[in-house]
């Protein structure tokens, strides 16, 4: 590119400013001005560009902070998120263990259980069951849950308000242990811990030839593990008289959507999947005898 184009002879360009401008980084010798025309914000750019690069390279002087989080804090102490408590149950058999009042945002929270208790003969099956009444509210929504009360079962949830109540099942002539404690804690997030689980305790038992008995799946159940009681009616389900129904509905006269056999049953050691038409549970037992079944529902939560 000549240096003038006139008579004159007048330079047009000083190319020593271009090479010191180029060598800090501005602009491009050979067709870059470094003049540039009024109202031009090159220059400006490439300082602004060039200095946002070295503090990016560059980190300031500031040392780095490490957060400390707090030994106590409104979790401290708190029953309404972590409580025991020992028994104290209504006539009705229910005692509320923890009640959560609308707390900050709601976010996955994890609600586990526990228990503790002395048996009077620790050989003897505890002869009574406790099963846990959730009510988990967001907004304008409460869904109900009920769960089998077992140590170390887990719950996740998404809630910011809570109420969790223990129901004690008794089976005749016997009573709840004094030395009985419940606890229940939360904690945000998902924790590992046992799945939950819900025993049909009132499922009623086949005790005539040709007869069947229906029972309510629960909300969340999504398998099914089909148990029987320990005085010997445990080998009955697996019968070829014991036939096993999933329905829509509650009246044998339809509604049928998944059926095995008794024998078909030892297929599942993991559990049956439920379908999600599926609202009851049906037995079917044809042989002699009292066949007695104890559905045990693992649950989605």
């Amino acid at each position: 590119m000549p240096k003038s184009i006139f008579d004159d002879d007048s330079p047009l360009f000083d190319y020593g400013a271009i090479d010191e401008m180029s060598a800090m980084g501005i602009g491009d010798r050979g067709y870059a001005n470094a003049i540039p025309a009024s109202g031009d914000d090159q220059i400006f750019d490439d300082q602004f560009n060039r200095r946002a690069s070295e503090i990016q390279r560059s980190p300031s002087s500031l040392k780095p902070i490490h957060i400390v989080p707090q030994k106590k804090g409104p979790w401290s102490g708190n029953p309404q998120l972590g409580i025991e408590q020992g028994f104290g149950a209504s006539s009705n058999n229910e005692q509320t263990i923890l009640k959560l009042d609308e707390w900050d945002f709601p976010y996955v929270t994890s609600i586990m259980l526990g228990i503790d208790y002395t048996a009077d003969n620790p050989d003897t099956t505890r002869p009574f069951g406790i099963q846990a009444i959730i009510n988990a509210g967001v907004g304008g929504c409460t869904q109900e849950f009920v769960v089998d009360w077992v140590e170390g079962t887990v719950i996740r949830a998404s809630f910011n308000a809570l109420n969790v109540i223990a129901r004690y099942i008794l089976n005749p002539g016997a009573s709840v242990p004094e030395t009985l404690r419940l606890r229940v804690s939360l904690a945000r997030g998902s924790i590992p811990g046992k799945p939950p689980t819900y025993t049909d305790l009132f499922y009623p038992a086949v005790s005539n030839a040709g007869g069947e008995v229906n029972g309510r799946i629960p909300k969340f159940a999504k398998r099914l593990f089909v148990q029987g009681n320990a005085q010997g009616a445990v080998n009955f389900i697996y019968s070829a008289n014991a036939s096993y129904e999933m329905s829509s509905l509650a009246s044998p006269a339809g509604g049928s959507i998944f059926s095995f056999t008794g024998a078909q049953l030892l297929s599942w050691p993991n559990g049956i999947p439920i379908p999600n038409a599926a609202r009851y549970f049906r037995s079917t037992y044809t042989g002699v005898g009292t066949l007695t079944v104890i559905p045990v529902y693992e649950l989605a939560l």
